[in-house]
């Protein structure tokens, strides 16, 4: 007699089938770490990003439009020793940047929602003297506020 029972069969491919599922279980949760370090990764270096372009732009300035003390807004605008004007605001979920009066473009990537961007003018205290703030939420995590103190 040559080859396995029926019997055997069966009980052969529930072992495989046992082994498959223990297996997939076990690298389940493995592959989701690796796919939320991606995102954070991801997300990190969007943060680097918009705050490298919001330092660019302040280092830009001749003069900056921003709130009166303690108030808030969601545009930032400075106009350049060259009498260009750039600004920086949120709309539809992203960060836009518009440089000499150009038309806005987004420069947050597509994947990215920002729920919130406000600029805060500080007043000075006793140590620090006017300061911006800068806080926004990426993708639903608070980031800020960033102080900007070498604007005046």
């Amino acid at each position: 007699m040559r080859g396995f029972t029926l019997i055997e069969v069966i009980i052969y491919i529930a072992l495989l089938g046992l082994l498959l599922i223990t297996a997939l279980s076990t690298l389940y949760p493995l592959m989701r770490t690796a796919e939320m370090q991606a995102e954070l990764v991801s997300d990190t270096l969007e943060v680097s990003f918009v705050t490298q372009k919001i330092a660019w732009l302040i280092s830009q300035h001749a003069t900056i439009e921003i709130p009166s003390e303690n108030a808030t807004s969601s545009l930032l605008t400075i106009s350049t020793p060259h009498h260009e004007t750039h600004s920086m605001r949120l709309q539809n979920g992203a960060i836009e940047l518009s440089l000499d009066s150009e038309p806005f473009i987004p420069i947050t990537k597509i994947h990215t929602t920002v729920q919130s961007f406000v600029v805060t003018h500080v007043p000075p205290d006793q140590i620090r003297g006017r300061a911006l703030e800068i806080t926004f939420v990426l993708n639903n995590t608070s980031y800020g506020p960033i102080r900007y103190d070498s604007f005046y």
